[in-house]
């Protein structure tokens, strides 16, 4: 069969195939997938001392095979105390990662909310009773095309 019915036929095929290789290659050169340049922390609530606040965009992930965990390790951070109600921007257009943690190191329990937006997009809004100790974390990092 070598005549034009066999001809179409095979470039039928080819362009099936092209499109079936295409198709995923279109996501890979796809640049719709824009990266945030603005990080966004708010913390409101109750808390009669004043909290531990951490940020960065400077801090790695390091899976602990024997534990089957993943721990987050600061290379480096900003640290201050804050109190609720907070809010403040964070530009993350360089680093494209982030990351807040919340502790309360009074004895006095504090009930709070922590919520982190992504270019006007929330990402995070969780709502915690913490004791001493106890903890808020959230990290974030972007890969784009």
């Amino acid at each position: 069969m070598r005549g034009p019915a066999c001809v179409r036929t095979s470039t039928l095929l080819f362009a099936a195939a092209a499109l079936l290789l295409a198709a995923p290659a279109c996501n890979i050169l796809d640049d719709d997938q824009e990266l945030p340049g603005t990080a966004r922390v708010e913390i409101t609530g109750d808390a009669t001392e004043a909290l531990e606040f951490i940020t960065s965009t400077d801090f790695l992930r390091v899976d602990d095979l024997n534990e089957g965990a993943t721990y987050t390790r600061l290379v480096r951070a900003d640290t201050a105390l804050i109190r609720p109600n907070f809010s403040q921007d964070y530009d993350i257009s360089t680093t494209n990662r982030f990351l807040v943690r919340l502790t309360n190191h009074a004895t006095d329990v504090a009930d709070v909310t922590l919520s982190v937006s992504f270019d006007g997009a929330v990402e995070y809004n969780q709502r915690a009773t913490l004791s001493e100790g106890g903890a808020l974390e959230f990290s974030e990092v972007f890969f784009g095309t």
